[in-house]
């Protein structure tokens, strides 16, 4: 069915179809349009790349700080609030035409809360994207005196490292990154399997005589559960930004080809349980080298020079400095759109909303924006088959959903493209305010300390609830509107929680980088000093 209004199965009150009932779907780019180019499997590879990324590297402080079990937990409960919110965020979109975040919050809460989402999300994805460059002046830094005499300095090194990304930021749209999320997601894979290999080899291979047998150490050593709250506060939001990517998943579904709710669905819980795989093994693998040693970033425990490790860091340089450009992308959609959301909160008579390739006219905000169709329009009859029917459609109801199209679509205003010259100025700007923040922070645990807790927890939870419920109120409870009331109740405590807790640490004292120094779970006669004295030497852990 070519059409983007389409009636689809829900259970809620309404004209039935057996067992369910129909429900209109107002889907842009219209399920047939030539915008609609990417594959299953390529989206969720660009899912992948905005969620696998540098806040991996934190995971094994995660462990350390609040044991091998009780984070696993935390990976499993991020890992189905993700999906869950993923997946109503994308109904939300399919209810009322929206293609960007912002469409979806605008629908449900007026232009004033989408100018709202359009500053939180701008600051969050500034704080990502300065510490992506954290992690490449630290990962780049410490490669290239490999190869380099005399090394230069490491901001320098960054410097250099943004040149080359340069043409990478300045892409339009997801899909011309395509190619980045498998360069990353290998990338990511190559240093777990590193990571695995070092950890095994010291806790199996090369027993010592204090540690004769294998898994001496570890069961010596390693905690399952913290029994302090606050290293578990500090814990789960750590884990809980390594998944999110709700900035770009109306990028990824506005770009899917075919987009049945079947597909949207295996496209999310194909890259989620993926995430969820490698965060595991790639959290404990690190935990398991370090133990209390454990720093907020694990590759600061290994020799610059280690052969083992050598190939993953070199891959993951790669692969944050491709990641960086996922995430420059909504960044610069988010501030680009600032002075429209403004102008339109305060009254002015038009706004424009995105798809990724920035150049697709789409809806006008109007001073009466346009309504979900199933809200603005009686159901169709129970013959009119759902987008995902391989039936032919009843000519009556076929005519009826193509001029609910046309109507959707009547009020549409040309957006003509961002100039080049905004378009540069902006990627530049964007890129030398987070380049002066990065070689400014002491490190990455300060960037997704002040981030995580707050901003994260709001973009990927709190909102999509929010909408989800607003947009489907006048629909009967059912087991989706219960998720989402959990979801934001759970989260709503969680941000309130674990904001304070972070704000504690803050006003405390200096951010500890050390498991050892964030935990009382670690007997101070268990914790070796060796790793962080060749750090300071220069060298690495074992």
């Amino acid at each position: 069915m070519s059409l983007n209004t389409v009636a689809f199965p829900s259970g809620a009150s309404g004209p039935s179809m057996g067992s369910k009932t129909l429900s209109l779907e107002n889907i842009l780019p219209p399920p047939s349009s030539s915008a609609r180019i990417t594959s299953s499997v390529s989206a969720s590879f660009n899912l992948l790349a905005t969620v696998i990324g540098g806040g991996v590297l934190s995971l094994p402080f995660a462990y350390a700080a609040s044991g091998l079990v009780l984070t696993t937990v935390f990976v499993l409960l991020a890992a189905c609030m993700g999906s869950f919110s993923l997946y109503i965020l994308c109904s939300c979109a399919r209810r009322t035409g929206g293609v960007t975040y912002g469409d979806v919050v605008r629908r449900a809460f007026g232009p004033r809360a989408e100018l709202g989402l359009q500053l939180t999300l701008a600051t969050f994805l500034l704080f990502v994207v300065t510490a992506y460059m954290v992690l490449i002046r630290d990962i780049n830094g410490s490669l290239v005196p490999l190869f380099v005499d005399p090394a230069p300095a490491p901001n320098q090194v960054l410097a250099a490292s943004m040149v080359f990304c340069l043409p990478f930021m300045l892409q339009r749209d997801l899909h011309s990154l395509r190619y980045n999320c498998y360069v990353g997601f290998v990338s990511v894979l190559l240093l777990l399997v590193a990571i695995v290999a070092r950890s095994l080899t010291v806790n199996v291979f090369e027993p010592t005589p204090e540690y004769p047998k294998p898994w001496d150490r570890v069961r010596s050593e390693s905690i399952l559960w913290t029994s302090s709250l606050n290293d578990a506060l500090f814990s789960f939001p750590l884990v809980a930004l390594a998944f999110l990517s709700q900035f770009n998943m109306l990028a990824v579904h506005a770009s899917l080809a075919n987009p049945t709710r079947a597909r949207v669905l295996a496209v999310i819980n194909r890259a989620i349980l993926c995430c969820t795989v490698v965060f595991s093994l790639f959290g404990s693998a690190g935990y398991l080298y370090a133990l209390g040693d454990t720093r907020d970033n694990i590759l600061l425990n290994f020799r610059p020079d280690d052969p083992v490790i050598l190939l993953g860091k070199v891959g993951l340089g790669l692969a944050l400095m491709s990641g960086i450009s996922m995430i420059l992308l909504p960044c610069r959609d988010a501030i680009l759109l600032i002075p429209s959301k403004w102008a339109s909160s305060c009254g002015s008579e038009h706004s424009y909303a995105r798809i990724p390739s920035e150049t697709t006219p789409l809806h006008s905000n109007n001073s009466n924006p346009p309504q979900p169709a199933y809200l603005l329009n009686p159901p169709l009859d129970p013959t009119f088959t759902s987008f995902i029917d391989d039936e032919p459609d009843d000519d009556y109801n076929n005519n009826r959903a193509r001029n609910l199209s046309e109507e959707s679509l009547a009020s549409n205003e040309e957006l003509p493209p961002s100039s080049t010259p905004a378009h540069v100025t902006s990627t530049l700007a964007i890129a030398g305010i987070c380049y002066f923040a990065a070689t400014s922070v002491p490190g990455v645990s300060t960037v997704w300390s002040i981030c995580g807790s707050s901003l994260g927890i709001i973009i990927a939870y709190i909102l999509p609830s929010l909408c989800y419920l607003k947009i489907r109120s006048r629909k009967a409870m059912n087991v989706r509107l219960v998720g989402a009331w959990m979801l934001l109740v759970v989260s709503v405590f969680l941000m309130i929680v674990c904001t304070a807790q972070a704000v504690g640490r803050l006003m405390g004292g200096p951010i500890q980088t050390k498991a050892s120094d964030l935990t009382d779970d670690y007997d101070d006669d268990l914790v070796r000093d060796d790793g962080l004295d060749d750090i300071a030497g220069g060298g690495g852990g074992r």
